[in-house]
């Protein structure tokens, strides 16, 4: 058997299957969770471990074959991964480059949808198209149960194969490797291959949007600024977009750095039960509430961290948003600022600005919202 014709027999079998037979022994149900295995040859899946799910003790609405770089997953419920997905009525079926839905309803809840949907378009932006029968199009699953739904917005690219038309079995075979390409691309992408929570994390911190800024003090590379009325106009070639996402790496760092420090200081105090409640907001919860980390202090009182990090040393100056320090005056005494600095080096450092943070800020205004009269 090869691959297309182990996706004919799934898509003529399944159906029929599915309504008048057991599961558990079922001969099509044990070909999808042998995978690709002995389908495909060796030298496409030598790197690779590949398996499929049927459904867990009862036919799926969507049944899948998945291969997996298994440093970053082999789990169809997080990750990135490749998957055949076959829609509900067995009349397509899809070659993804996938994200695995269950981790982001686990995770992020309601926001679930939304943040999946972001790291999809974050991905096909930086992957772009590599052959023109790939699609970045919403597949269609024929479902509209919750998983299935979450697949469809979990999806990369993909190519899309209809049951009365598949390709020949070299095309299939090509189309996987291309596929394999994809994610081989995408782990050189991902922040850390080794932890998919933290490179989604850094995904959804470096498509935020940061507006209304504060400046404390001044700061030689901003274009321009006001100074006892005299104008300073500097002009510079900036790839603003690599320093945008270089900003958006150096604050997700800090933000994580300082989430290790609020647990290692909770648990040192004996307080676990609080330690696992620390949440990074800014990824759980956007980028809206003044804040980046929501964790406790010695008393059990809510603390409302916000991170600000630098590759320079402490005496950088940094930015503050109006909303930030809406969120200082509302939260204060319980708002710090995490000045964390030397961010990429391996002597890193940290203090914390607390109290009556105002006085100890020299805060200047660098933009103005501006309306006609």
């Amino acid at each position: 058997m090869n691959l297309k014709s182990l996706i004919e027999c799934i898509m003529n079998g399944y159906p029929i299957d599915k309504n008048n037979t057991e599961f558990s022994n079922n001969p099509v149900a044990k070909q999808l969770r042998n995978g690709l295995n002995g389908i495909v040859p060796d030298y496409i899946l030598m790197d690779y471990y590949t398996n499929g799910s049927p459904g867990k003790g009862k036919w799926a609405i969507v049944p899948w074959i998945g291969v997996f770089d298994t440093s970053i997953t082999q789990s169809a419920t997080k990750g990135f991964y490749i998957v055949y997905l076959f829609s509900a009525d067995m009349q397509n079926v899809y070659l993804c480059l996938m994200q695995g839905y269950t981790r982001y309803n686990k995770r992020f809840k309601a926001k679930g949808n939304e943040y999946i949907k972001m790291v999809t378009n974050y991905f096909q932006h930086r992957l772009g198209l590599k052959d023109d029968k790939i699609s970045n199009n919403l597949i269609n699953l024929k479902s509209d149960s919750k998983l299935p739904k979450g697949y469809e917005l979990g999806d990369i690219y993909h190519f899309a194969y209809s049951k009365n038309n598949l390709p020949s079995n070299d095309q299939m075979l090509k189309d996987l490797l291309i596929m394999i390409d994809y994610l081989r691309d995408t782990k050189q992408i991902m922040y850390d291959p080794n932890d998919v929570d933290s490179s989604i994390d850094y995904v959804l911190r470096n498509v935020s949007n940061y507006k209304d800024e504060l400046f404390v003090n001044k700061d030689d590379t901003f274009h321009t600024y006001i100074k006892k009325k005299n104008y300073v106009h500097v002009t510079k070639n900036v790839d603003y977009m690599a320093k945008e996402e270089e900003n958006s790496r150096i604050g997700f760092l800090g933000e994580q750095k300082i989430m290790n420090v609020e647990r290692n200081k909770l648990i040192q105090l004996g307080m676990n039960d609080l330690a696992n409640n620390v949440e990074q907001v800014s990824i759980t919860q956007g980028d809206g509430l003044g804040y980046d980390i929501h964790s406790f202090d010695s008393n059990g009182d809510d603390l409302y961290i916000e991170v600000k990090s630098t590759k320079g040393d402490k005496n950088i100056n940094f930015c503050i948003t109006s909303n930030e320090l809406k969120a200082m005056k509302k939260f204060s005494p319980f708002y710090v600022i995490a000045r964390v600095y030397l961010v990429n080096q391996s002597n890193w450092n940290y203090s914390y600005i607390d109290g009556n943070i105002e006085s100890k800020l020299d805060l200047c205004p660098v933009k103005y919202r501006a309306s006609v009269r």
